[in-house]
């Protein structure tokens, strides 16, 4: 093999290494978030619900019922025809 593929070939193989690193990141971190907001919403929004309904009853303020905690999948592809108007926000 020449100097000049071993010089073509190890910069490749090195900037697809730190590709697939920064891919791989890029990837946990999605991960992450997702979870942080499935958290949030799941753990932290009927609290500060809860709270909100106290001090309206405190200030005699009538507040409708939460919204429902509904999760859409955004990772499915599916025909937009299949999801509910409601659901796009329509």
């Amino acid at each position: 093999m020449s100097t000049l593929w071993i010089a073509v070939l190890i910069p490749a193989l090195v900037q697809f290494a730190l590709f697939l690193r920064w891919l791989h990141r890029r990837v946990r971190d999605d991960e992450i978030q997702r979870a942080f907001v499935r958290d949030l919403a799941c753990s932290h929004l009927p609290h500060l619900y809860n709270a909100l309904r106290h001090i309206a009853d405190e200030m005699g303020i009538h507040l409708s019922d939460p919204p429902p905690l509904r999760f859409i999948d955004s990772s499915q592809v599916g025909d937009v025809r299949d999801a509910n108007p409601r659901d796009r926000g329509w």
